[in-house]
């Protein structure tokens, strides 16, 4: 029986050791100062929704404490408004002192903390009030003086947080991590060279559009992607912890965040209205006024959290407006223009990921944020149908030079490729043709092709084709009996007023005073 007990009690001991070890007690034991411990998902941080400074010192008695596990967001742990939360953290260190400098990565906390160890204030990021400077997207890594360090004992981490937003509060996301604190660096930037290869990628993308523009185009497109992509990278670059490597100043960054943040959809839009030649209208003035009106505030307002509130009630929801724009005009071009399918994919993919965001940034599903992925699979995406049609466009070295000096020469190939056009409109006139949809089908820009059919033709594309149609229903208003409007739509147009108004440019009367003026002559030459 003896036997039993004793080999029961050490059973006991060793599974207190190892739920200690794993954090599962009050604290952790951390055995290797040579590698990372990795504090996230482990019931061992300890959370009170007051503030005093005595939660600081290392004896203080946290039993009462809830325990929680990091990432932790505590606006889901309390009911009610919090403004402070303070947590404590228990190590048990190994029995000797480190040889290297070691620290804890908290990952990234809303909004403002101070980190005592063992009742030491050893860092903070942000001010508490009265003079509050907030720092809720700056990832926390803050060096653990070997001098306060306990060897073999319990150490005690505590940490005050104010929070600001109603939905993110406390130590909510990133990596948790007690280690070396090289290695901690050394993963920090790992994480940042991530997003600094996207923003090195749309720089490159924006620089080579932009120089498009400047020596080989007239198209408004083209800078005006280049700048979308421009302010993409801007957006990401502000996201990031680069940032703190140029500038201090938290609430000027904010402010350009924000704005940048705002002008990207409009700037996309704007794009797309100039891609597929398509005129403004009530869609693109209703947005950019919601747009305007929330660039003010951010401009003459010194509260973040209105910020905030306007991109996550007004302009969040707005981006309805040009992303379904984008996908309504792919939509409608898709085949008229080759090249229409491709953006009608990249924006698909972009109304996925934007119902994703606005449905996790309300808390209704638990996924993650995929807006990077957005702008890298738009941008990307579009760069390179820019470059095709660019190649195609513009692949002979005579249209470059033609271009500079403002001459539109018709060579043997393009002459083809005009009789060709003329051959179909003359056969299709009374169907829906685009100037778009004629220069992608003989592979030219709809620019220079426009301008070619013109030095071909001596007229415009539209003027041509109304040409035919006025030739026609001319004749039918003199040897038919069918009525104005049947003519009218028989021929191609959309509606009467249109034919109205461009036969009487074209003949210089009316249909109905050609028909009167028609009658007389064919009378006159009867009676003669």
């Amino acid at each position: 029986m003896g036997k039993k007990l004793i080999l029961f009690a050490f059973f006991l001991l060793l599974a207190s050791a190892y739920l200690y070890g794993n954090g599962s007690s009050r604290g952790i034991v951390w055995s290797d100062y040579a590698k990372s411990f990795d504090l996230a998902n482990r019931q061992v941080v300890f959370i009170i929704n007051n503030d005093n400074l005595a939660y600081s010192k290392a004896e203080y008695s946290d039993n009462s404490w809830r325990k929680i596990s990091l990432p932790s967001n505590w606006s889901e742990i309390f009911s009610g408004q919090t403004d402070i939360c303070w947590y404590r953290i228990h190590v048990k260190f190994p029995r000797e002192l480190p040889a290297h400098s070691i620290g804890i990565s908290l990952g990234i906390i809303s909004d403002i903390d101070e980190l005592y160890f063992n009742g030491y204030l050893i860092g903070k990021s942000g001010s508490f009030p009265p003079h509050r400077i907030s720092a809720y997207d700056k990832k926390r890594i803050y060096e653990i003086p070997i001098k306060l360090i306990k060897p073999g004992a319990d150490n005690v981490f505590a940490l005050r947080v104010m929070g600001l937003f109603r939905y993110e509060k406390g130590p909510y996301k990133g990596e948790f991590k007690i280690g070396p604190l090289s290695l901690l660096q050394k993963d920090f930037l790992l994480l940042e060279l991530t997003d600094l290869f996207f923003i090195v990628i749309y720089v490159i993308v924006a620089f080579y559009f932009a120089l498009i523009f400047i020596t080989r185009s007239i198209d408004k497109e083209y800078p005006l992607f280049a700048i979308f992509t421009v302010s993409a990278a801007l957006y990401l670059f502000l996201r990031t912890q680069l940032k703190y490597l140029f500038f201090d100043d938290f609430f000027i960054m904010k402010r350009i965040e924000y704005m940048v943040i705002f002008l990207i959809p409009v700037f996309m839009m704007e794009y797309i209205s100039y891609y597929y030649s398509k005129s403004r209208n009530y869609l693109h003035y209703f947005y950019y006024s919601i747009t305007l009106v929330c660039l003010i505030i951010v401009l003459i307002s010194n509260e973040i959290q209105l910020w905030n509130d306007l991109l996550f009630y007004c302009v969040e929801p707005s981006w309805f407006v040009p992303f379904g724009y984008s996908l309504a005009v792919s939509v409608k071009k898709y085949k008229e223009i080759d090249d229409a399918k491709y953006l009608l994919a990249a924006f698909l993919v972009a109304w996925i990921i934007f119902i994703n965001d606005a449905l996790y940034d309300r808390g209704i599903i638990n996924t993650m944020r995929l807006s990077t992925y957005t702008f890298i699979f738009i941008i990307i995406s579009t760069a390179i149908i820019m470059r095709k049609r660019f190649n195609r466009w513009y692949s002979t070295a005579e249209l470059y030079n033609n271009r500079r000096r403002g001459v539109f020469s018709l060579s043997d190939e393009n002459r083809k490729k005009l009789d060709k056009t003329i051959a179909y409109i003359k056969e299709n006139y009374r169907s829906d043709i685009s100037r778009e949809g004629l220069a992608e089908s003989v592979g030219l820009h709809y620019d220079y092709f426009g301008k070619l059919f013109k030095t071909y033709t001596g007229m415009k594309i539209g003027e041509y084709i109304n040409q035919l149609r006025i030739n026609e229903a001319a004749g039918l208003l003199v040897s038919t009996d069918q009525k104005v409007i049947d003519i009218a739509f028989g021929v191609g147009f959309e509606s009467l007023s249109t034919f109205y108004r461009v036969f009487q440019t074209i003949k210089g009367v009316t249909p109905t005073e050609w028909q009167e003026r028609q009658s007389k002559l064919e009378s006159s030459i009867y009676d003669k």
